[in-house]
């Protein structure tokens, strides 16, 4: 495996600025297999970060407790979204003509040290689109309806 970069909040590329996809790390059910999955980074926020995960790839447990009344650890509130697809191939999206569910996560800064820049046609086992691997939510979409439920750019989301 080659050497990542190593993540910090002053170098995530968020929805704002351009579309970056990261790969997240996540430790499966048995806690000994790492699933991986694509990222889009919305909002960097002193502390954290915003972003957009596939369904499936942080358990159902997890961001209960994230939504809960507690205060919250790596993982905080979360919300599904669901806007258009689209293909990033050279810098150009292209519209899949599908339509995307995703995760909304405000996740603590510790989950930096889960992620690395996609390297060019990895393999992953969750992915936005089943059929299309590398489709992810078209990033206009995806932070206008966020927007809509709530999100604050001074705190977190949802």
């Amino acid at each position: 495996m080659e050497p990542s970069e190593v993540l910090t909040l002053d170098s995530l590329t968020n929805l704002v600025s351009d579309v970056e996809p990261y790969v997240l790390n996540w430790l499966s059910g048995d806690q000994e297999d790492i699933a991986e999955a694509l990222v889009l980074v919305l909002h960097v926020r002193p502390g954290g970060f915003l972003a957009a995960v596939s369904i499936g790839l942080v358990p159902e447990e997890v961001l209960a407790v994230g939504n809960g009344p507690s205060p919250p650890g790596a993982v905080g509130p979360s919300t599904v979204v669901t806007v258009q697809g689209a293909v990033l191939n050279n810098g150009v999206l292209s519209p899949t003509g599908t339509t995307i569910a995703a995760v909304v996560v405000d996740f603590a800064e510790s989950v930096l040290s889960h992620m690395h820049a996609l390297r060019a046609f990895s393999p992953l086992q969750f992915s936005f689109d089943l059929d299309q691997p590398f489709a992810v939510p078209v990033p206009s979409e995806l932070l206008a309806r966020v927007r809509r439920i709530g999100w604050n750019q001074e705190e977190t989301v949802v």
